[in-house]
């Protein structure tokens, strides 16, 4: 059996909601399942990684708002490591525990198209490369600020030459 793993990259933590850009996230993610609904053949699995406060991750509140669209969806969340923070962690948590559950995952990484530039690197960068990834634009109700992806790939950079750790 195949297993198709939607990954919406978290967005805009507010304490209590998902933003505008997170719920567009997971609406693009759902819309992108259909495709694959058809296939007995295919295990649909949503990921979410993101970390957030002790009450509740960013992580559980985006699989929350899936759950309420379809209940019988299969989802692998993180609902306790609060300190996931980023998206090459929150990526790395989501590919690290559904490799653990799952054989041979297709992981396709759903986000606006400035932060997939930085996804598709991490993935290239950080992740063996038989592990196999797609990248979904969703659009965006407000664009990443110019200045947060340039602080991200100098700190991108800064982990790959092993400066940094993760």
């Amino acid at each position: 059996m195949k297993t198709v793993v939607f990954v919406p990259l978290a967005h805009g933590y507010r304490h209590g909601t998902l933003s505008k850009d997170a719920m567009l996230r997971c609406d693009t993610a759902i819309a992108e399942a259909q495709k694959y609904i058809q296939d007995p053949q295919t295990n649909i699995v949503f990921g979410f990684g993101a970390g957030g406060t002790k009450e509740k991750t960013q992580a559980r509140y985006m699989e929350e708002y899936v759950l309420q669209v379809d209940t019988t969806l299969t989802t692998v969340a993180n609902h306790d490591e609060v300190s996931v923070f980023g998206t090459l962690e929150e990526l790395q948590w989501v590919v690290e525990k559904v490799q653990g559950m799952y054989e041979a995952p297709h992981f396709i990484i759903v986000s606006q198209a400035r932060h997939l530039r930085r996804a598709r690197i991490i993935c290239s960068w950080f992740f063996r490369k038989d592990i196999s990834f797609e990248f979904v634009d969703s659009g965006h109700v407000r664009e990443i600020q110019l200045r947060h992806e340039l602080r991200a790939y100098v700190r991108l950079i800064l982990v790959k030459i092993k400066l940094l750790m993760p």
